[in-house]
């Protein structure tokens, strides 16, 4: 951790950055794109409500079939690039595309952007692959985007967030405790900080900052549906996810009211 900051800009927009992953609407956000991506893999049961134990839920889901066929006519055929430039640099972008199966990549985050509103796809060194580049996507559950003043198109900062847990020591061995922490990494052009932070009864929060060597953010977005004046796109699935929810609560309702 710098103790002496290389740039008073970059702590300013991170510390708005901090602020805007908690504020209420990405908050808000973020939980849709959680709801989104249950609803699609059939996590329904979380989100009815029962009468008592005793009444059955009626689960169906249409999500699924209709954001599937949405998301896989875009990469549905093979697809054929025609690539321009020196031998060795061509032959290197086809060994990533290979590396990383990129047809199916691109589905996935297509489909991602479908349910989540935006994916950041970001290349990671690998040396593990011939080519030596992983790509790594982020969907709108896991990211926020601070808007730059003079154009909300853009961001200035990029933030990555996990739950991360941890094993709490106890007195007793036999009964481990584990506690969940937030993982923040919010890149600038200038900076990469990195924040865990501890909610609860005992809170604390330890932070480290390094320079952006690279001299930009590595990230390119995917959107579901563009938003205008906004970098984040939103997704389409929303409100098919909500109209899935009450008529699997209508149709639990009924099938309880008809067996009584």
């Amino acid at each position: 951790m710098y103790s002496k900051p290389f740039d008073s800009k970059p702590a300013s927009i991170t510390q708005q950055a901090v602020a805007q992953n908690f504020s209420k609407n990405e908050k808000y956000r973020r939980e849709l794109a959680v709801k989104n991506k249950n609803v699609y893999y059939g996590n329904l049961a979380d989100y009815l409500n029962r009468f008592n134990q005793e009444q059955k839920m009626t689960i169906v889901n249409l999500v699924k079939p209709i954001v599937s066929k949405r998301a896989s006519m875009l990469y549905g055929a093979p697809l054929v690039r025609e690539l321009e430039g020196p031998s060795v640099s061509v032959a290197a972008l086809e060994q990533v595309y290979a590396d990383n199966d990129y047809d199916a990549f691109l589905g996935q985050v297509d489909l991602l952007a479908e349910l989540t509103g935006s994916v950041l796809v970001s290349p990671v060194p690998n040396e593990e692959l011939q080519g030596g580049i992983k790509l790594i996507p982020y969907d709108g559950s896991m990211l926020s985007a601070l808007p730059s003043e003079e154009d909300p198109t853009e961001p200035v900062a990029l933030s990555l967030l996990k739950t991360i847990y941890r094993l709490v020591s106890t007195y007793e061995s036999n009964n481990p405790q584990m506690e969940s922490l937030l993982r923040e990494e919010i890149w600038t052009d200038d900076s990469i900080t990195v924040r865990i932070s501890r909610q609860g009864d005992n809170p604390a929060v330890t932070e480290e900052t390094i320079p952006n060597e690279l001299g930009y953010m590595p990230f390119t977005i995917f959107k579901g549906e563009d938003v205008p004046n906004k970098y984040l796109g939103t997704s389409p699935t929303t409100n098919l996810a909500e109209l899935n929810i009450a008529y699997n609560q209508l149709l639990t309702d009924l099938n309880y009211t008809v067996k009584m």
